[in-house]
């Protein structure tokens, strides 16, 4: 760690760290779950279990693993379950029954400062996070504003002159405290990237920002340290959508991080994706990244409100557009429609990503995946002619490949320690099913090849040899076109 002219207090890499490698594993300060994922996922850990959630008989609005994890949180949670019931009994509707992840967040941090003591080094990280209050634009001045009155009420304080029981003595120590928090807040995300709460981490917050990140913040879920989750593993990492053209990118880095990225990736150079010659004429790629950010404004506006949509958190690009995408697209008439789309998705993303990036690995373990579940268009189909995606034993090949391919970007993505996270387990078991399936088809050509061979000899006819060599022939030709594809 240290203090640059330019960037900052960061982290710098003292020798050469090779892709795939964990470069840090820990679990965050603090985190909170999504309001909807609340049900579904333990409040400790994370974890979606195979068996049944528990719920805190308390509040009735947390779930665990099992008794183990509801003990293990009971210190923090049964002020947090008061809280909680609190905040149901004055909701103006059922919809806002539960506080933002943000709030209860900031709350648990809160109460765990005073449990650990405002002098303890967990509280003293948590208040060595930047905050940039003198910066602030006035949009995020109004956000932050909802943000400390929200967890004034969430807290159980009729004023922010009652929070001195906290640490927090003036307006100023309030407002530094909220503009930490949004500026250095991470999404907690799924195995597969979903974000489905926020969390804190003042060591992993110290990694500077790159529009070319060298990683990225993952949360794989290892299978040799299921006590210890939620871990994050990441050097440089991206602040904002990698994706978005320059000027946005910088006005989100300048509005909520207070600096103006200097950075090669942040120059606005089109390209042919193919030659990889640089385009001149760039008015019709201009056009299209209009209509592309006016979808992207859309696509924004419709998300659940009930999130800290507020929150700039540092999280993965195209994300949510691409998922919003390809939930549109279930309702279509062609079955093959989401394949198509998922296969555009993950060419767009390998243009713009690094090789191995969790947001492009994902991207293609999803292709296929898709693959897998073969669906024959029927010859009615006006897609019964159309080469991609193929229908059949070549869907099984394809599927195959582009999940090997895919093992290949989650070892790097979500580290080769993890062998590729849960996703990268879960793809290995995949790929030894196809491998059977292939398998028992190969095998059937095989056998009807050979049925074909012997009923060549039992042919009774003058020109017996003849026959016998024809299927033969025909046999291998066929056999080998199979293996082939």
């Amino acid at each position: 760690m240290r203090v640059s002219a330019t960037s900052g207090r960061g982290l710098w890499a003292k020798k050469l760290i090779k892709a795939g490698s964990i470069i840090i594993s820990l679990r965050p300060h603090s985190f909170a779950l999504g309001s909807q994922y609340l049900d579904s996922h333990c409040s400790t850990c994370a974890a979606v279990p195979n068996s049944g959630l528990l719920r805190c008989t308390g509040c009735r609005t947390v779930w665990y693993c099992n008794a183990t994890c509801q003990t293990n949180d009971w210190l923090l949670h049964r002020l947090e379950c008061s809280a909680l019931r609190n905040w149901a009994k004055s909701a103006p509707s059922k919809n806002l029954s539960v506080p933002s992840d943000a709030v209860r967040c900031l709350g648990r941090i809160l109460w765990q400062k005073r449990q650990e003591g405002f002098d303890s080094s967990w509280s003293k990280e948590i208040d060595a996070l930047q905050s940039h209050r003198h910066y602030l634009q006035p949009r995020v001045v109004e956000n932050n504003t909802h943000l400390a009155h929200s967890l004034v009420r969430y807290l159980g304080l009729s004023s922010p002159r009652e929070l001195s029981k906290f640490g927090i003595l003036s307006a100023g120590d309030l407002t530094d405290l909220i503009s930490r928090f949004v500026t250095n807040t991470f999404a907690l995300t799924s195995p597969s990237l979903t974000p489905v709460g926020v969390s804190v981490s003042p060591l992993v917050a110290l990694f500077n920002h790159s529009c070319d990140p060298g990683a990225v913040i993952v949360f794989p879920r290892s299978s040799r340290k299921p006590t210890e989750e939620p871990q994050m593993q990441a050097n440089l990492t991206s602040y904002v959508d990698t994706t978005l053209p320059r000027s946005l990118r910088q006005a989100a880095l300048k509005e909520t991080y207070d600096f103006t990225c200097q950075c090669e990736s942040i120059c606005e150079i089109y390209q042919c994706v193919k030659c990889r010659a640089v385009v001149t004429a760039t008015e019709s790629i201009m056009d299209s990244l209009r209509v592309g950010q006016e979808a992207l404004e859309k696509a924004t506006s419709i998300q659940d409100t009930g999130q800290s949509s507020m929150l700039n958190t540092k999280t993965y690009p195209c994300d949510f557009g691409i998922r919003l995408h390809k939930s549109l697209l279930l309702f279509s008439f062609s079955a093959d429609m989401p394949i198509r789309t998922s296969a555009k998705h993950y060419m767009g993303l390998s243009a713009l990503l690094r090789d191995g990036h969790p947001v492009r690995a994902v991207a293609l373990a999803e292709l296929g995946k898709l693959l897998a579940v073969d669906e024959p268009r029927p010859a009615t189909s006006p897609l019964a002619n159309v080469s991609f995606p193929p229908s059949g034993p070549p869907r099984l090949k394809a599927a195959y490949k582009t999940l090997v391919h895919a093992r290949h970007e989650l070892m790097i993505g979500f580290g080769r320690d993890n062998d590729g996270g849960e996703l990268g387990r879960n793809i290995r078991e995949t790929l030894v099913s196809l491998e059977k399936e292939l398998g028992v088809w190969t095998q059937g050509i095989h056998n009807t090849v050979q049925d074909a061979l012997n009923s060549s000899r039992n042919l009774y006819l003058p020109n017996a040899g003849v026959c016998k060599q024809n299927v033969t022939a025909y046999g291998q030709v066929l056999f080998a076109a199979v293996v082939d594809r």
